[in-house]
């Protein structure tokens, strides 16, 4: 007889099966365990593989309140010399398996903003949802802890260096309901599966966006050749002191309570977006884990096929790609 964690496991290959097309006609996307061979760098100890009872679900499983995390990256040499690339994983965030935290950080100008902000940013999160004890908004303390590492970064002098960011606070409340909120500023996504199809939780603050464009307009900036005062293709992110004016640090904000339509995050760097749609990044999700021989859903596979994908497809710049199983 199977045990509860493998019956669990039977179950969530069906519901990938379920929301996965059975065929299709990109090469790039069949087979796509087959195709694991690559530059792609991955670190195997940022993978943690997790089997979840069947209660987990609405809740907690055994293991905290997600189930696994897989993350590759690739600093895609063929066109870039440097990694600017950087993340953050803590699934036993402030001491407690009810609640987790995740960021990906995309630099520009060098690497001095990227460090920073990995060392400082959740840290200042914490901070504020401590502080705020009893009334925690997480949208707020999001801003906050935004604010303060924008300060940090102006201490170090990065004026002509910066950083996107994507960030997720994942957390169980009383009732065992799990709550997701989303922060990020620059062009650093979170796509949501819900009911096998991308759900974007971010915004992408580019020079190109219309809306971005006239704040940036009515704040002193002009948009040259699509980048924000002919320099940056993004019009928001951390760092950047010597645009600051214009190039704003204030992240968008997002809330979502997730339910067994949810079954995986993905946060990514627009190595990955300049390349693929968000139900192109779900599918790849979704069919690697329909292929999976395993008894445990392999993210870190998951991860890998992505970055190798947008490699495929001609990606120009660093590629990083977080996979979160709920």
């Amino acid at each position: 007889m199977s045990s509860p964690a493998e019956r669990m496991m039977s179950r969530m290959r069906e519901y990938f099966k379920r929301k996965s097309p059975s065929t299709t006609s990109d090469p790039e996307k069949s087979n796509f365990v087959r195709k694991e061979s690559g530059a792609s760098s991955v670190s195997s100890s940022l993978l943690t593989r997790l089997s979840r009872k069947p209660s987990s679900l609405n809740g907690m499983n055994e293991n905290g309140v997600v189930a696994a995390v897989g993350m590759t990256e690739d600093p895609n040499a063929q066109w870039r010399k440097h990694m600017e690339d950087g993340h953050v994983i803590l699934t036993n965030f402030r001491g407690s398996r009810k609640e987790a935290f995740f960021g990906v950080y995309d630099g520009h100008g060098g690497r001095a903003a990227v460090e920073s902000v990995q060392k400082s940013l959740h840290k200042f999160f914490a901070d504020e949802l401590s502080s705020q004890a009893e009334s925690v908004i997480p949208e707020q303390a999001f801003a906050e802890a935004y604010r303060k590492t924008d300060l940090v970064l102006l201490e170090n002098r990065c004026l002509y260096v910066g950083t996107t960011s994507v960030t997720c606070y994942v957390s169980l409340d009383e009732n065992d309901v799990r709550h997701l909120h989303v922060a990020n500023v620059g062009d650093a996504r979170a796509v949501l599966c819900r009911d096998g199809k991308g759900l974007r939780l971010s915004y992408d603050h580019k020079a190109s966006d219309d809306l971005e464009q006239k704040r940036v307009c009515d704040d002193g900036g002009q948009i040259v050749g699509r980048r924000v005062n002919g320099v940056l293709s993004v019009s928001r992110a951390l760092g950047d002191h010597a645009m600051k004016k214009v190039v704003l640090g204030s992240p968008y904000t997002r809330h979502e309570v997730l339910t067994s339509e949810d079954p995986f995050l993905i946060l990514a760097c627009d190595g990955l977006w300049d390349v693929m749609s968000d139900d192109d990044a779900c599918t790849v999700v979704l069919e690697t884990a329909a292929n999976s021989d395993g008894k445990e859903l392999d993210v870190q596979l998951a991860s890998r096929v992505l970055v190798q994908l947008a490699l495929k497809r001609g990606s120009t710049d660093n590629v990083s790609v977080m996979v979160v199983l709920f």
